[in-house]
């Protein structure tokens, strides 16, 4: 019995001390990434048939607790669309010529690891085509 409360005991003060340690390094991304959110509008595109790609303007904004320095990017591009220093909010409108959904999202400067994403969702509306049967024909 007096073994299992070490245990607990001991395994409790390594989780706070696990939490205390990563604050300490500079590993808050994680809890912090939680919080940050980024938005678009709108974040949908219906295409008709006849359609091949979305018009139009869409806005992405975004915002933390706390300053921040990120830059906006969109997937399958190098170079960001737009970068911020040191601020806790940011706003940025494009008019995309997508004919499929597009992933963008928020990346410190000079590193890899997403902040947040967020997607335009590109849809093609498809034309029913029915065949007209009659199933019981005379002919």
């Amino acid at each position: 019995m007096y073994l299992l409360e070490v245990f607990i005991i001991f395994k409790h003060l390594t989780w706070r001390f696990g939490i205390v340690l990563a604050g300490i390094l500079g590993w808050p991304n994680w809890a912090y990434c939680q919080s940050v959110e980024l938005t678009l509008t709108p974040r949908l595109c219906v295409l008709e048939a006849s359609e091949r790609e979305c018009g139009g303007t869409v806005t992405l904004r975004w915002h933390a607790p706390s300053a921040l320095s990120a830059c906006l990017f969109q997937e399958g591009q190098a170079q960001p669309l737009q970068c911020w220093q040191k601020t806790a909010l940011g706003e940025y409108t494009l008019s995309p010529r997508a004919n499929r959904s597009v992933r963008f999202f928020l990346a410190p400067p000079n590193d890899n690891s997403v902040i947040v994403e967020a997607w335009f969702q590109v849809l093609q509306q498809q034309t029913a085509h029915r065949k007209r049967r009659n199933p019981w024909s005379f002919y």
